[in-house]
């Protein structure tokens, strides 16, 4: 297949994604993706990526284990993920406020699959889904330093300060 071709059925997919997918993610007004109840990353420990093998599934994070950060709840799974995060949480915090790294490369926000991450460069990075993030790996390098670019001017179109 072309890669223009390629590129038309992408972009066709996260057109129709955003359509049925309820329109544009929410957002905390601190620049994260949170669900309708305000909660970051549908609830995902994301300490607990940093500690899983690529290809894991992501790790449900629980009420008993929360905090506040930039606006929206964080979940994890233990009190020393929680811990953890709280001392650091731009470390562990996703890249681009949790929205979809390919998609951020174009300066579209786009909701993520927790189960299609990324590790590199000690940075999380999520994706739509898991074709979207194997096409995304083939050229991340590429993408990020796009993404990079973009996400200031999307951040502050959403009122954040977050990475």
């Amino acid at each position: 297949m072309s890669r223009s071709l390629v590129l038309v059925n992408v972009l066709m997919g996260l057109s129709l994604a955003r359509l049925f997918g309820g329109g544009a993610p929410e957002d905390s007004g601190a620049g994260v993706l949170v669900d309708g109840e305000g909660i970051a990353v549908y609830g995902v420990d994301v300490v607990a990526y940093h500690d899983l093998e690529p290809g894991e599934p992501a790790v449900e994070g629980s009420p008993e284990h929360s905090t506040r950060w930039r606006g929206a709840e964080w979940r994890f799974s233990s009190r020393e993920n929680l811990r953890r995060f709280e001392e650091d949480p731009e470390r562990y915090a996703p890249e681009y406020g949790g929205y979809c790294a390919w998609a951020m490369a174009d300066g579209d926000r786009v909701k993520v699959d927790p189960d299609a991450w990324t590790i590199r460069d000690s940075r999380l990075y999520l994706n739509y889904g898991d074709r979207i993030r194997t096409k995304w790996l083939k050229n991340a390098g590429e993408l990020i330093r796009r993404a990079d670019e973009r996400w200031p001017g999307v951040r502050d179109e959403l009122g954040g300060e977050s990475r």
